[in-house]
């Protein structure tokens, strides 16, 4: 069975009012105390699965969860055990054999005979939850407040899930808009599991989630093709922005000023979200679009926001060694940790938060939806034409081009990977391959010559404090012009690369 839930984390500041809201309505509260299981090195974690036995009340569950592949939807199957020893029941992977999920577990299982399975983590909770009749649905709101366990480590919960009983999906998503925009609640799409598992091995954040490939085929409809996409942007926004949000912002200031996990994940989200603004733009004509007007504001805003510390700390990052080899007298500007305490408050802005939950309504209603309409490959060859021919007329001149015209330039190369790599399930993989191969050199060399202007005018604003700023912002000037040149010969070698989409 498929469970559609939406998980958001409560700021602490609105946790009485949210209890509130929650009593509105006859609530029940129950104490949930969950044991995890996996093996030591995480093999069911790494495989998208969950393990649990749950003593709720007075009663023992097995439940074993995994991924349908959209972000909002699990794969769950549920075994309520009866004669329960004390001290609890036995793991039995048998309860689920039956189930496709079980039979997933009972798969990689046999893959790897050496794993063990053992309790790693541990839940405790004290759950309020009603069930509320919506727009014809019946919705279960569960307010969780307890911690997980792992050994000596801990970790605090104060979350609101909603999940679908029946009914209408729609409903779900809206119901859950209404309270992320009167609560200020933010979406977290990292599980009790995962975050067990993270606490477990004594590390604060997931890995940071890079893109994720579109599951289309050849014969995937247009409509389809659109909404797989987007789901694949989604798929790397939202993991990286539940790591971005669950910084306090005296955390975020040091660990994106230091280089930790947590600056790339600010860097993979930016990422995903110009990913999600290439689909928008270069599939328009594909379906009906996933963000309304406000939406597109609200992502574009978090965007920029996003990139005022992550920009220039990254220049900063590629360009410090050379000013230092070049032994300029000061290469540290002052630390863009103002910029980077603002990057949880601008993931949790509410209509950030409403634009994520209404793309993830949009992709889950449209994929349940049959799609008749014809494969996009011919369409999608066009639009990779014409920015193909557009990227190769910038490589002749490009030095003589204004600094605008350049970016722009570089702007439209982003874009012809995305959208390469998007359509690459439509075409022939070892010329797809090939195709992005050619890009990188020029990646590389418009990524070196940004670097360069933005931490060239980032020295100029130094210099007004710091004198010795100014040999950086020469030396950073001077080197443009050969920079450019290096970049015009990447770009014609892109002019060459054979298009994959042809034929």
């Amino acid at each position: 069975m498929a469970e559609l839930e939406l998980k958001f984390q409560v700021p602490p500041e609105r946790r009485n009012e949210v209890m509130r809201a929650m009593k509105a309505g006859r609530v029940e509260r129950i104490h949930l105390q969950a044991r995890y299981h996996d093996t030591a090195d995480d093999l069911l974690g790494q495989n998208r699965l969950a393990l649990r036995l749950r003593q709720e009340g007075r009663a023992w569950v097995q439940t074993l969860k995994g991924s349908t592949g959209h972000v909002a939807e699990r794969a769950e199957h549920d075994v309520a055990l009866s004669r329960v020893p004390r001290g609890g029941p036995t793991l039995d992977i048998n309860r689920h054999a039956d189930s496709a999920v079980g039979q997933a577990l009972l798969a990689l299982l046999r893959d790897h005979p050496e794993a063990t399975l053992q309790q790693v983590y541990a839940t405790d909770v004290w759950r309020t939850h009603r069930v509320v009749a919506h727009q014809g649905a019946r919705i279960e709101l569960a307010f969780d407040e307890g911690r997980i366990v792992a050994g000596e480590a801990e970790h605090p919960l104060c979350e609101i899930e909603f999940e679908l009983k029946s009914g209408p999906p729609a409903a779900l998503f809206d119901l859950a808009l209404r309270w992320c925009e009167r609560h200020g609640l933010w979406l977290d799409s990292v599980s009790k599991a995962q975050r067990g598992q993270l606490l477990a091995r004594g590390r604060r954040h997931a890995e940071p989630v890079s893109a994720q490939a579109p599951a289309i085929r050849r014969d995937t409809g247009a409509a389809h093709v659109l909404a797989h996409v987007v789901n694949s942007t989604l798929q790397q926004i939202l993991p990286n922005s539940s790591e971005v949000a669950s910084e306090v912002a005296s955390e975020v200031a040091s660990e994106l000023a230091g280089g930790s996990a947590t600056a790339e994940h600010v860097h993979q989200l930016r990422v995903g979200l110009r990913r999600l603004r290439t689909a928008l733009r270069e599939l328009k004509s594909l379906g009906p679009s996933p963000c309304t007007p406000e939406d597109t504001s609200a992502l574009e805003h978090a965007f920029a926001q996003l990139g005022m510390a992550r920009d220039q700390q990254v220049a900063l990052e590629h360009i410090v060694p050379m000013l230092e080899a070049a032994d300029a007298p000061w290469t540290v500007g002052p630390a863009t940790a103002q910029h980077a305490t603002r990057a949880a408050e601008v993931v949790r802005a509410s209509g950030f938060q409403m634009a994520l939950v209404r793309l993830l309504a949009t992709t889950f209603l449209s994929l349940r939806e049959p799609d008749d309409s014809a494969p996009p490959a011919h369409h999608i060859a066009r639009r990779l034409h014409k920015l193909h021919r557009r990227v190769a007329q910038a490589a002749d001149g490009f030095a003589e081009l204004p600094v605008a015209e350049q970016h722009q330039t570089r702007k439209r190369l982003k874009r012809l990977r995305y959208l390469a790599e998007f359509a690459a399930p439509l075409f022939k993989a070892k010329s797809v391959d090939r195709y992005l191969a050619a890009l990188k050199p020029a990646q590389d060399a418009l990524g070196l010559l940004n670097d360069q202007a933005t931490a060239e005018a980032a020295y100029r604003q130094w210099a007004g404090t710091e004198p010795r700023a100014w040999f950086a912002a020469g030396w950073l000037a001077g080197r443009h012009d050969a920079s450019a040149r290096q970049c015009g010969r990447a770009l014609r070698r892109v002019a060459e690369a054979k298009p994959f989409w042809r034929g």
